[in-house]
């Protein structure tokens, strides 16, 4: 319950930080890509920044839930009862025009993969 508080709550913060005619999808576990068409790379930087920052607050979280474990999700106590701290790994692809969406989510992939491997809160982006 409290896991999926979270993420709940996470896909809720995303959704108030992209633009309208963007896509927030939770894609498996405690991951999710956001979709951004039509935008300049500067413009992509930072609606990131604005991800990053959304869900860099603490989480509220009701004391009756229960504090299930989680592996991929990286939950710690905040300051507060009831305050859980979520740390985030994000891959970014500022793909070329020429780019399919397959090949654009498989370069996210890739740049969400490393930014995972090298530590918590990192953005790692794979440019044009």
């Amino acid at each position: 319950a409290r896991r999926d508080a979270v993420l709940t709550e996470a896909a809720r913060r995303l959704a108030a930080v992209v633009r309208g005619g963007d896509l927030v999808i939770r894609t498996v576990g405690d991951e999710f890509v956001v979709v951004i068409e039509g935008a300049e790379e500067l413009e992509s930087v930072e609606l990131v920044a604005a991800v990053v920052d959304a869900l860099d607050l603490p989480f509220g979280l009701s004391s009756s839930m229960s504090s299930g474990s989680s592996s991929a999700l990286d939950l710690e106590s905040g300051p507060g009862e009831g305050r859980t701290a979520v740390t985030a790994g994000v891959g970014m692809c500022i793909p070329s025009s020429a780019t399919s969406i397959d090949l654009a989510l498989h370069t996210a992939r890739l740049a969400l993969d490393e930014a995972k491997r090298t530590g918590r809160d990192r953005v790692h982006i794979i440019g044009r």
